[in-house]
């Protein structure tokens, strides 16, 4: 009477696994052969940076100046996805905080983004805005874009930045502030800012 072995493995019944044939590439399927590994759907992950604030921001100037440590380094070419977050105050309710973001050349005309920031001292008033703009350097500068903070209670309110840039030069994505009208050397004020940049690579 002839002796039988072991049954193989296979999307059916419990049995001896196949030979491999070797190497590194091939995984077991379910199915008892042995293949490469599928690639995955989306693309490869895009690789994350964070910055944070690294020092109080104030001032009583309607001239932009770089918020330290609210910046990140860009590169020609590759699609970026950023978020800017922080807290600001003004002294009075008539004195607005104006920011504004530096950047790199852009291709296409890509830099796009998206915000929200307080309207008046009411609270949870906001207003969200978009900003389209492939020709300068700097962003829109006008209270449409950016209303005045509310409030003469010295509270902090919160502002949030969330867009998409393509570069078409090397350089940096740097938030900046400034006041929108001067009002008897009154002070604005950002602070707890952090930043996140996600990078797609070309």
């Amino acid at each position: 009477m002839p002796v039988r072995g072991p049954p193989t493995f296979n999307s059916t019944r419990a049995g001896v696994v196949s030979a491999s044939g070797g190497g590194t590439t091939n995984f077991l399927r379910a199915d008892g052969s042995w293949a490469a590994a599928g690639g995955g759907a989306g693309g490869d992950a895009p690789t994350v940076t964070y910055a944070r604030q690294s020092a109080s921001f104030s001032t009583t100037s309607t001239t932009p100046s770089d918020v330290s440590g609210m910046s990140a380094s860009l590169t020609s070419g590759h699609l970026y996805h950023f978020r800017f977050r922080f807290a600001a105050k003004g002294e009075v309710s008539s004195v607005a905080l104006q920011w504004t973001l530096t950047h790199p050349t852009v291709s296409d005309g890509l830099i796009a983004y998206n915000g929200r920031s307080p309207t008046s001292a009411a609270n949870g008033a906001s207003s969200e805005f978009q900003v389209h703009n492939g020709s300068g350097t700097t962003s829109p500068t006008s209270t449409t874009d950016q209303p005045s903070m509310g409030g003469s209670d010295d509270r902090w309110y919160y502002y949030e930045i969330d867009g998409v840039i393509l570069p078409s030069a090397n350089g940096t994505l740097q938030l900046q502030g400034s006041i929108e009208t001067v009002t008897g050397g009154r002070t604005v004020y950002i602070n707890y800012g952090f930043l996140e940049l996600f990078d797609f690579g070309t």
